[in-house]
């Protein structure tokens, strides 16, 4: 009977973390096509590339030295959700964002209000958000003040 060596014995354990640098890792993952530089690891629900707690495009950008503020959106010039090339990405604001994809902006808020014209209001952060839910959760939050202080 042979000796066959296990994953302890070699010292190879494969649910263990590869100790490559992160930036290595990082670009195994990815195969470059003569346009964009496509994501080969795990992807999101929303069909963009993960790399651990954080989007493959937004570490792609932080690799190639871009200043990304905490609220920034990194966005793909090439349109192409799984491209990583640095090139191909831009740093942008959320109001910027949603203005590079008009069609992505609900009609519709989730209560069934309409989302146009005098119903929309831009928020400090970028976000727009519907003026009638706003309204009626600040009017829910003054109620729960004004009772706690009958209560009280």
């Amino acid at each position: 009977m042979s000796f066959i060596p296990t994953a302890r014995a070699t010292g190879l354990n494969p649910h263990r973390r590869s100790h490559q640098p992160k930036r290595n890792r990082f670009w195994e993952h990815v195969h470059k096509t003569e346009t964009c530089w496509l994501w080969t690891g795990m992807q999101n629900d929303k069909g963009y590339g993960q790399f651990g707690k954080i989007t493959a495009h937004r570490r792609s950008a932080q690799l190639a030295g871009l200043e990304l503020p905490s609220r920034y959106h990194v966005h793909h010039t090439c349109g192409v959700k799984l491209c990583v090339r640095p090139d191909h990405l831009m740093v942008v604001s959320p109001t910027e964002h949603r203005t590079l994809h008009p069609s992505r902006i609900p009609l519709i808020c989730t209560h069934g209000h309409d989302l146009t014209g005098h119903n929309l209001k831009l928020k400090a952060n970028g976000y727009w958000i519907c003026r009638e839910c706003d309204r009626l959760r600040k009017k829910r939050s003054r109620r729960r003040t004004l009772s706690s202080f009958q209560s009280g």
